[in-house]
């Protein structure tokens, strides 16, 4: 199994109680390892730099039903994960080890192509108001329509945190991990869900199935967006996507769909069935978290 390494750099934030904090960094990514350390040096964080997994080194081969599923089973997303984020994983996956093995209680990970505020800091303060039951609390996501757009939250169990914040259950799958907090309990949940692993993180991250997740609504992390390599992966998601591309095809669908289309009334029906759906995930009652 490919593990990253540490180097260790600083100490922790200074709350109530104990909070570590990780920064996931490739090597090669110096320009971006400069710029978070003075970030968490503005905001005063110390953090610990985590040298990620470089997925383009990957054979992805060789770590079939070792560390990863073919995505075309079951459970999956429907096609094969690609090199970064197989990497990706692998590096979140070694913090949550690192919180089991030196008995970390909760620690705050970040990627390092974020951007944040003294916002992020009032949060991180009010840290011991949080429901007794969290396990994973998103400080930066989105929803499934843009990267710009807020993940949609459940009207049941939300608890206001601070003045205009407040914790909520995602109604969605909330996509993103390039911040959160974590604790031992959610570290030790997500790293049996890892050991073969079939999605990117955040289909992990930010699936209440896996793990009692909370966001912080509105987010108070967001992506650098002159920094971000989110493209890279992208372009490779994108060649994995062409063997779904069929899909998109009229002459795949079923008769009512083909219809659907030849009125002009497909991507109608089919966005009008987004919102309503989203609404009903809004108002359906939620799971109890252990």
């Amino acid at each position: 199994m490919i593990l990253a390494l540490t180097i260790k750099v600083g100490g922790v934030l200074s709350t109530k109680e104990k909070l570590e904090v990780f920064v996931i960094n490739l090597k090669r990514s110096t320009e971006r390892k400069e710029y978070m350390a003075a970030l968490c040096e503005k905001n005063s964080l110390f953090p610990e730099f985590i040298t990620a997994v470089d997925g383009r080194r990957l054979d992805v081969e060789e770590l079939l039903g070792e560390v990863c599923l073919n995505n075309m089973v079951a459970g999956g997303i429907g096609r094969e994960l690609c090199k970064a984020e197989i990497g990706c994983a692998l590096s979140h996956k070694e913090i949550y080890q690192k919180l089991i093995d030196q008995n970390i209680e909760q620690a705050l990970v970040l990627e390092d192509d974020v951007e944040f505020d003294e916002r992020l800091i009032h949060v991180l303060g009010s840290i011991n108001t949080f429901p007794s039951n969290w396990e994973i609390v998103l400080l930066g996501h989105h929803g499934g329509e843009s990267r710009f757009n807020n993940t949609k939250g459940s009207l049941w169990d939300r608890k206001i945190i601070l003045n205009n914040y407040k914790l909520v259950r995602p109604s969605e799958l909330a996509y993103g991990a390039y911040g959160y907090l974590i604790n031992k309990r959610g570290a030790s949940k997500l790293l049996a869900e890892l050991e073969l692993m079939a999605k990117p993180i955040d289909h992990y991250t930010g699936d209440s199935y896996y793990i009692n997740l909370y966001a912080v609504s509105p987010p108070v992390i967001g992506i650098h967006e002159d920094l971000s390599d989110n493209f890279h992966s992208m372009e490779e998601r994108k060649e994995l996507q062409a063997e779904r591309d069929f899909l998109e095809n009229p002459a795949s669908f079923s008769w009512y769909k083909r219809m659907a289309v030849n009125f002009g009334l497909y991507h109608f029906l089919s966005s009008s069935f987004i919102i309503v759906s989203g609404i009903l995930n809004q108002v359906k009652p939620l799971k109890k978290y252990k």
